[in-house]
């Protein structure tokens, strides 16, 4: 992905007010360093999973076309390019946390309180 295709997908869905959405991981870090560190094959949000209804509905108003759901995270695409939304359950009023176990987070499971044995 070029990065004036990730900068228009993070510009959209910037327009969204309402739930809170995080642009987060490769992309993100590309934001804080101020240069496009790497080359991308997606552009990665994230917002609280009580949120998961408005911010799909959201993603969908802005003509992002819904691809799969894994659950934890949701695949959309923008003019062929891939973006995920994250959904992490809330720990504190701004921050919340998801843990993918190690076999994998396509289709693997997701930690129940960071404990990989016990969210199986």
């Amino acid at each position: 992905m070029k990065p004036s295709q990730a900068l228009a997908i993070v510009r959209q869905v910037a327009t969204i007010e309402e739930p809170w959405i995080w642009l987060i991981c490769g992309v993100g870090v590309a934001f804080l360093a101020g240069r496009w560190t790497r080359n991308h094959h997606d552009v990665d949000f994230m917002t609280f999973a009580e949120h998961r209804a408005v911010a799909m509905e959201s993603f969908e108003r802005l003509g992002l076309i819904f691809e799969s759901d894994h659950g934890w995270v949701t695949h959309w695409q923008s003019d062929g390019n891939l973006v995920e939304l994250v959904f992490v359950e809330r720990t504190g009023p701004n921050s919340g946390d998801v843990v993918a176990c190690a076999d994998g987070s396509f289709g693997g499971t997701i930690a129940k309180d960071g404990d990989c044995r016990r969210g199986r």
